[in-house]
């Protein structure tokens, strides 16, 4: 038998972090001081409700049998951030995804915070999770999801795009090392908010040209290749690590 259950951070939880509202509050005061040109096309109201969404962890917990499947794939190419890379059709978290509430589901790029009350290596954790389901256990996972966001990157000033390194993944980017020197995406760094800053543990989404409606969804090597073509662009970014 599996039971579900589903809480919110502050139901019941004892911590000494400060809560979601005055987080929000810090970061907004931050996106308002510091932003670039794209991010300043979003009204701050709605900026502040997607990131409200991201700073409410949902914590998941299910009444394991052995031997059964997890039913998601998890992206661990840094050991110390854990993401949601795919969803399986059947397992443990395909069915608490179709009895949850609907702002609970967890989706793909959420990321995995804690197992029990402990936080670790994404590779402890992918451990744990296995010893509670080959154990017939309680599991107890809290995720958090990402924070989505569109930047302005030009090359008039810098030529150079300055991605150095990375991992190209099916649809995405991950593992951005950038230049240490001049160039276009540290030129946006240099004027955006933390929260909005490209780092190595962002992922890129998509790419399109300044003016298009929609990200063209491709490959991560595509993704790359067009960076790398257009002069002027805007690029799909998530982010975890800055909340």
């Amino acid at each position: 038998a599996m039971s579900l259950r589903c809480c919110c951070a502050g139901e019941g939880a004892d911590t000494d972090e400060p809560g979601a509202a005055e987080k929000l509050a810090s970061v907004v005061q931050t996106l308002g001081d510091k932003t670039d040109d794209t991010a300043a096309e979003v009204p701050l109201d709605l900026r502040a409700v997607a990131l409200a969404a991201c700073l409410q962890p949902i914590v998941v917990e299910v009444e394991c049998t052995p031997n059964r499947k997890l039913g998601i794939a998890m992206d661990m190419t840094s050991d110390d951030r854990c993401f949601v890379k795919e969803l399986k059709s059947e397992g443990l978290v395909p069915e608490w995804n179709a009895s949850c509430p609907e702002d609970q589901v967890i989706q793909r790029f959420y990321r995995l915070v804690e197992v029990g009350d402990q936080r670790g290596k994404a590779k402890n954790m992918a451990l744990d999770i296995q010893r509670c389901i080959t154990e017939g256990a309680v599991l107890r996972m809290t995720f958090t999801r990402p924070y989505k966001f569109s930047a302005s990157i030009n090359k008039y000033v810098y030529p150079a795009l300055g991605l150095e390194s990375y991992v190209a993944h099916e649809d995405y980017l991950s593992g951005l090392v950038l230049s240490k020197s001049n160039c276009a995406l540290n030129q946006h760094n240099d004027k955006a908010s933390e929260l909005e800053t490209i780092n190595k543990l962002s992922r890129i989404l998509g790419v399109k040209k300044k003016g298009e409606e929609q990200f063209a969804r491709l490959s991560g090597e595509e993704i790359v290749k067009r960076m790398n073509e257009l002069p002027e662009m805007e690029i799909e970014v998530i982010n975890w690590d800055q909340y």
